[in-house]
């Protein structure tokens, strides 16, 4: 049976780390940077390395203020409980994170070239790679200036993104609801490089994939079906 295509953004199409590094720096610090290599690069190389921990854009803030309260090692738990702890942190540095973006969008160009699309993902240039939605806890607006610039925005059926949740599953209920398939009679294949995520959605009809070229929880991995390259879909959706 043919399925319906899902796909996370940030570490499913888009490799994105350095763009979040940079604007959440600025956002931490009130900062103006405009590249990495500005950053500390302890802090640069710490954030980079633990970026497979984090889900919505506020929690990046997490991470600085792990970095600076001694950079200790974080397992998904204390993750979790640093998460916790800094919950007044998280939501007054959300609108500081997303004001940086828009800073850096002031020079599109430059903000682009903060991305690149994933070599593991250029099927999606492909003629024959199918439409697609786009499940993401990413601004709508991002995604598709992304995808214009990449080259693949044409494939995009729509995009369920921060506007509409930061938790997947409610994104995909949504996403019933517009297809007229509240029952969800339909089968949607869901790729996700956050193990939180496709837990979220593990109830739902949708079959999750992981995608392992992303940010992986290398804890997590063995939890769901892996999936190498986009390519691999070929037969599986619409």
């Amino acid at each position: 049976m043919k399925k319906i295509l899902c796909l996370d953004f940030d570490g499913v199409l888009c490799d994105s780390a350095v763009e979040c590094l940079v604007t959440g720096y600025n956002a931490y610090h009130d900062a103006a940077v405009s590249g990495p290599d500005e950053i500390e690069p302890g802090l640069r190389d710490y954030f980079l390395k633990y970026r497979y921990l984090v889900g919505p854009a506020n929690d990046f803030g997490v991470l600085f203020h792990a970095f600076e309260q001694g950079g200790e090692t974080l397992t998904r738990e204390s993750y979790d409980a640093m998460r916790e702890a800094t919950r007044a942190m998280r939501e007054d540095f959300g609108p500081r994170f997303f004001a940086s973006r828009d800073r850096l969008k002031q020079d599109m160009d430059h903000w682009l070239g903060l991305h690149r699309l994933f070599e593991q993902s250029r099927a999606v240039l492909d003629i024959g790679f199918p439409s697609f939605y786009v499940i993401t806890t990413k601004d709508a607006d991002s995604v598709m200036r992304l995808a214009e610039f990449s080259g693949y925005h044409g494939r995009i059926l729509g995009v369920y993104g921060k506007e509409i949740a930061t938790d997947k599953r409610v994104s995909f209920q949504t996403l019933f609801r517009d297809r007229n398939d509240q029952q969800a009679s339909e089968t949607y294949l869901f790729v996700d490089d956050n193990v939180v995520h496709l837990q979220q959605v593990s109830d739902l009809p949708v079959e999750p994939w992981l995608a392992t070229w992303g940010y992986v929880d290398p804890e997590a991995a063995e939890r769901f079906r892996h999936l190498k390259d986009l390519a691999d879909l070929k037969g599986l959706v619409e």
